[in-house]
């Protein structure tokens, strides 16, 4: 697992130009005539972008910007490979400890890299990355079958993408109410590194809860309940993250150094975006055979608010022994 995760982006890296290659031939080559998703239940969105009936990418702008989100799984995994790596270049892990968080025996923590949650349990940064690859590669299949398998797989992972960071949010909350606010003294790494016990509830709750979400993402575009579902849905969920995040943030505002000008970009970027999602289905300033689409953008809109908000919790810092001085 050690040299596995150590070499993770690398790896990643190479897997992701593999996709965008074999896409692309795909896209252009001998599927390109042969109406490859013909067996597939066909459930066309309401987007602007022309469908390419016969293409293996019928959408391609619109499938093309979920690669966004597969590079921003990567980078997250990225982090947790350096995070990692910090962490025993620095003699910070026991060696009986989890590499991906888990018990340590270290109390030091060097001054120029941020103390929290997301950097000293790199599985969480590891579990953000796998998220939106899986998101990437179902969201991607939808806009190139334009089909129901591919929209359950698109929607099921937009929603899980969110319920993360809802889940991060209830665990810093948790965490900060019961170890950060009641603890008088500087804090250390071994108050910022979760027992496996934590890390397994929080991995039990984020999959009972992607489950019950992909049980809920069965609904065609035709039906009419879908719209209104899906955005009630993802709402619901980035306001309940924002609740306990204020809260968290109030709790533990006077051991904590971050910056919530990401945060406030972040929601204001998710707004844009959905304000351009919308005006794609309205066919406001649609043109149907432009690179740009409105959905297209709310992919990398939306991918951008996303990993600002992941910014965020990476580089939140806690005041510790050595910051305190």
């Amino acid at each position: 697992m050690h040299s596995v995760i150590a070499h993770a982006d690398a790896l990643l890296a190479f897997v992701y130009l593999a996709i965008v290659g074999l896409v692309v031939y795909a896209a252009t080559g001998p599927l390109s005539d042969a109406n490859f998703w013909a067996s597939y239940t066909q459930d066309p969105g309401p987007w602007c972008e022309r469908d390419r009936s016969r293409a293996f990418v019928r959408e391609p702008s619109n499938a093309f910007t979920d690669f966004s989100f597969l590079a921003a799984g990567i980078c997250m995994i990225a982090c947790a490979a350096r995070d990692l790596k910090h962490l025993r270049s620095h003699g910070l892990e026991s060696q009986q400890a989890n590499p991906l968080g888990g018990t340590t025996q270290a109390s030091s923590v060097n001054k120029a890299r941020p103390l929290n949650l997301i950097r000293a349990n790199p599985i969480l940064s590891v579990v953000f990355g796998v998220i939106n690859i899986v998101h990437a590669v179902g969201t991607f299949t939808n806009h190139s079958c334009r089909c129901l398998e591919g929209h359950i797989l698109d929607v099921a992972g937009m929603y899980s993408v969110i319920y993360l960071f809802l889940c991060l949010s209830a665990l810093k909350y948790i965490h900060g109410a019961v170890v950060l606010a009641a603890k008088e003294k500087p804090l250390t790494l071994s108050d910022a590194t979760l027992p496996d016990r934590a890390i397994a509830a929080f991995l039990l709750c984020l999959a009972a809860g992607v489950f019950g979400l992909y049980q809920i993402s069965q609904l065609p575009y035709s039906d009419a309940r879908t719209a209104p579902r899906e955005t009630l849905t993802v709402a619901s969920m980035v306001i309940v993250a924002l609740i306990l995040h204020a809260a968290y943030a109030h709790a533990v505002r006077s051991r904590i150094a971050s910056q919530p000008r990401l945060i406030v970009i972040a929601v204001l970027l998710l707004i844009a975006a959905f304000g351009l999602h919308q005006m794609d289905i309205a066919r406001i300033l649609c043109n149907p055979d432009s690179l740009f689409q409105g959905h297209a953008a709310w992919h990398v809109m939306t991918c951008g608010s996303l990993s600002l908000v992941y910014s965020y919790h990476r580089n939140e810092r806690w005041r510790t022994s050595e910051t305190s001085q």
